[in-house]
């Protein structure tokens, strides 16, 4: 598929129905730069300033302003899923809620 300025799609991207209820509760304008983040996606899966998180290594992190877009890469089938789309302060799970559920899951 070509986006028009002279770039192909290489991955699919497919959003998780959480994504669609995520976007529906911001501002139009962020909503804008958001879709573009995600489209972005299917001609470049990892942009510059996209990391993966330090707790799921199989997540990658793609911000947009204030925002987070979380998603997963699958080369093998050139495919990238969006998982979410939040607020910096809620995209992360809390460090004390993190160690909890690890001992809990020792005990």
């Amino acid at each position: 598929m070509n986006l028009g300025d002279g770039q192909t799609h290489r991955y699919q991207v497919r959003c998780s129905p959480r994504v669609s209820k995520d976007l529906r509760s911001l501002p139009s304008g962020i909503q804008f730069l958001i879709e573009v983040g995600i489209s972005s996606l299917s001609v470049n899966p990892r942009p510059k300033g996209a990391e993966r998180l330090k707790e799921d290594r199989t997540t990658w992190r793609l911000r947009v302003g204030d925002y987070r877009i979380l998603y997963w890469i699958d080369d093998k089938s050139a495919q990238v899923l969006v998982d979410r789309v939040s607020h910096r302060r809620d995209a992360y799970p809390k460090k004390g809620n993190l160690t909890a559920r690890v001992k809990s899951k020792n005990r």
